[in-house]
């Protein structure tokens, strides 16, 4: 797993003044991350650190800084062409966002999306601390139809994904990471890109998990129809729809437990507690 922190402190003697530490960071941020503006307020001591980790797709940063302003400007986004959204989760003080004409306040707690593609900035008072993913368009575009409509708009804090993933975050830069386990560091990238969707207002639905894809997917949307279309029918079974699909595996058996949630009608529910609630053993081998 990709890991670093880029931290001020590390840079130069102790007597380094202010204006030429600011710029051996900002290079140093450039030369790992790209072309980016920053500013940094000019009342206060300069401090920045940003700590970055790489969970498969998603690149997590938390960055705490008297750094006050950071945009990607029309030239930044010439140079430095990124196909990726950046999500951020507001820790701190409010923050100022603008992107294509938007230009709304984003409250401690709240979040907001940009696309690194175009022109965009982020302005706050004195200080900034924030939890960051940089999530590339493709995975984010498969889970939320209308992400761009979301640009630079603020995503409610009371919103669940939206505060499990700030707790989720915080874990994962406080702690000692996933270590080198590629397969552990892949499962914490979904379950990261799981969050921001939903935090976006994805659709919880089987056929839409992070990880499965193409025949896979197409497999579960029959499943799933064919479960939610039977839940009317006294004759139905879980059996029945293993039969009909010759599905007698894990992905059946997914579908079914997530239908049996809050998807399901309460009637249907009702109807379906005095049927087979699962598959026979004979059903279950994989």
């Amino acid at each position: 797993m990709k890991k670093g922190v880029f931290s001020s402190e590390d840079l130069g003697p102790a007597d380094l003044d202010e204006s030429r530490k600011f710029k051996l960071w900002h290079d140093l941020y450039q030369a790992n991350f790209g072309s980016r503006d920053f500013m940094r307020a000019p009342d206060r001591k300069f401090r920045a650190r940003f700590e970055f980790a790489q969970f498969g797709l998603i690149g997590l940063g938390a960055f705490d800084s008297t750094i006050n302003y950071a945009a990607r400007t029309a030239h930044d986004v010439r140079v430095d062409r990124k196909d990726a959204y950046f999500f951020l989760l507001n820790a701190g003080l409010p923050l100022m966002v603008r992107q294509r004409g938007h230009e709304t306040v984003i409250a401690p707690g709240q979040a907001a999306v940009v696309t690194f593609n175009e022109p965009a900035a982020f302005c706050g008072h004195g200080e900034s601390l924030w939890f960051s993913a940089t999530v590339p368009h493709r995975s984010l575009r498969e889970l939320v139809n209308n992400v761009d409509d979301l640009l630079a708009r603020p995503l409610d804090a009371s919103k669940e994904a939206v505060r499990h993933l700030g707790q989720y975050a915080r874990m994962l830069m406080t702690s000692n990471g996933v270590g080198d386990d590629a397969a552990v560091a892949g499962h914490v990238g979904k379950a990261l890109l799981e969050l921001i969707a939903l935090s976006l207002g994805a659709a919880r639905d089987p056929a839409e998990s992070v990880g499965m894809s193409g025949l896979r997917a197409a497999r579960a949307r029959e499943i799933v129809a064919e479960i939610r279309s039977g839940f009317s029918d006294p004759g139905f079974s879980p059996a029945r729809v293993a039969g009909n699909f010759e599905s007698r595996n894990a992905m059946f058996r997914t579908c079914w437990r997530k239908l049996e949630g809050p998807s399901v009608s309460a009637s249907g529910r009702r109807d379906c507690k005095n049927r087979e609630p699962c598959l026979p053993a004979s059903h279950m081998t994989s």
